[in-house]
């Protein structure tokens, strides 16, 4: 179940029925460290990661990458047309979901 909700302006909610088991807090937190421990264990938010696996992205040669190309693995993106690994903890460095955040490194 899903414990939260998105407001009309964006902001999220605790999900009214969660509220009615009574474990509202305890469930959110949980989850949210679960999140996070992956996260720690990748060494990249996941929100970037799943955009750059939903639109691709750009690598620091100025390639665009499309996911039919794409395999990832506990560390890494490997682009199988190109023979290249692009590793997550090198997010904004080596590649990146805009040309303008590796403009700026």
């Amino acid at each position: 179940m899903r414990l939260t909700k998105i407001r009309s302006d964006g902001q999220y909610l605790i999900n009214e029925e969660v509220i009615c088991n009574g474990n509202r807090v305890d469930n959110a937190l949980k989850k949210l460290g679960q999140l996070e421990d992956i996260e720690e264990e990748l060494g990249i938010d996941l929100i970037t990661l799943f955009k750059a696996l939903k639109k691709g992205f750009y690598s620091k040669d100025g390639e665009y990458h499309h996911f039919s190309n794409l395999f990832f693995d506990s560390e890494e993106i490997y682009d199988g047309y190109n023979n290249v690994d692009y590793y997550f903890k090198d997010y904004g460095k080596t590649w990146a979901l805009t040309k303008e955040e590796l403009e700026n490194e």
